[in-house]
């Protein structure tokens, strides 16, 4: 059976005839195993993170000769090692199952295991966002600059902070809720024996086309690009390395300011003497490990990062196949664009929307060959090939 009989027998289907529960409880199973995979690649790329943290601020640290602004990095690394340690013991709260456990377990196992990552993603600003801001906050209202420089860099953290919460919101309810409702129904009817209802049956019904096409159907695969990857972590490594050279000449530059204040030199002086002190050879020799560093660190997020879009004749499979729409399920296309990142919003009849990376992925030629072969004819994705080029 190929890939078009596949969908058209899918397509076909009528809900007295749905999906056994047999297919079912594998296509979930194989569902919650990528989502395993997947987490297990998120918590060592933020343990990753937190170790790097915790190197660098340990420098800022010994380095630092204000107390209150020293407390400040102590809080960061705290916050880091706090993190890292909440990570780790929400994984081994909720272990899979051992080999051999019966259907119920394996399923009862898996929905623990989904809601203690959906609780801790709701509760992502009391235990991730808040401990590393404080003291980051506390750092930058002791250190000896001007008013003017603390309340925007409040404001930008503030904004992030902002960013980063809505982001862990939106794949809660995206990803983790619907996932802990689907498994939830599972269970009731793996426990009771009673059918499923049609409307869950719908919900799941993917999944088991997704199993059962598994070995029929190969999607062209793409991951990030790592130069999308990159450039955000040189720019994040390469400010590392400029707000260091800052704060060891931290003394210097106040008085360059204060010089600035009394009007006894003028802004372009100060602003080239500045320059001066901040860019030495024995500071700009330091710039080279922080950008291997920082081309280190990118490779690594992306060796890591899931296969973000799978294209095939059957639809576009999503976070390594954990969600899967099929064609006749997108309605509309929208464009999406962030900065340089464009990519697109696929949009149900329902007008549920996902997220679908575009020109952050790799090999752009064969991504749009990928959709001129197998998006089907007058479908609204095919309205949107100039997007697949490099920014």
């Amino acid at each position: 059976m190929n890939d078009d009989e596949l969908k058209t027998l899918w397509q076909q289907q009528p809900l007295r005839d749905p999906p056994s529960a047999a297919q079912l409880i594998s296509g979930m199973q194989n569902k919650t195993n990528q989502l395993r995979r997947s987490l297990a690649a998120r918590d060592l790329r933020e343990l990753l993170a937190c170790a790097v943290v915790i190197i660098i601020f340990g420098f800022y640290v010994f380095n630092e000769p204000t107390t209150i602004v020293r407390l400040g990095w102590l809080t960061v690394i705290g916050s880091a090692i706090f993190i890292a340690w909440k990570l780790v013991r929400t994984r081994r709260s909720t272990p899979p199952e051992p080999p051999g456990a019966t259907i119920v377990e394996s399923l009862r196992a898996e929905l623990n295991s989904v809601r203690a990552q959906s609780r801790l993603l709701g509760s992502v600003l009391w235990w991730y966002l808040l401990p590393p801001t404080i003291g980051v906050l506390i750092a930058t209202w002791g250190m000896r600059i001007n008013l003017h420089a603390k309340i925007p860099a409040t404001l930008l953290f503030i904004a992030v902070d902002a960013f980063v919460y809505w982001l862990n919101q939106w794949a809660r309810s995206k990803r983790l809720l619907p996932l802990e409702a689907q498994l939830q129904s599972l269970l009731h009817s793996a426990e009771t024996g009673e059918p499923l209802a049609q409307t869950q049956v719908a919900e799941l019904g993917p999944i088991a086309l997704s199993m059962t096409a598994a070995d029929q159907v190969k999607p062209a695969e793409f991951k990030v690009a790592f130069w999308q990857i990159a450039i955000y972590g040189e720019i994040g490594f390469v400010g590392i390395w400029f707000f260091l050279m800052l704060s060891l000449n931290e003394g210097n530059l106040n008085g360059i300011l204060s010089r600035l204040a009394r009007h006894t030199t003028d802004p372009f002086n100060a602003f080239l003497d500045c320059v001066a002190l901040v860019f030495t050879w024995q500071h700009l020799v330091w710039i080279v490990p922080f950008f291997l560093a920082g081309l280190l660190f990118s490779w690594l997020l992306q060796r890591l990062t899931e296969r973000a879009v799978g294209i095939s004749t059957l639809g576009v499979h999503l976070h390594n196949g954990q969600n899967f729409l099929l064609w006749d399920e997108i309605k509309e296309v929208r464009p999406l664009r962030i900065l340089n990142i464009r990519s697109l919003w696929l949009i149900k009849e329902s007008g549920e929307k996902t997220i679908m990376p575009w020109t952050s992925l790799e090999r752009h030629s064969d991504l749009k060959a990928a959709v001129e072969g197998f998006a089907p004819a007058n479908h609204p994705i095919r309205k949107y090939p100039s997007l697949l080029r490099r920014t």
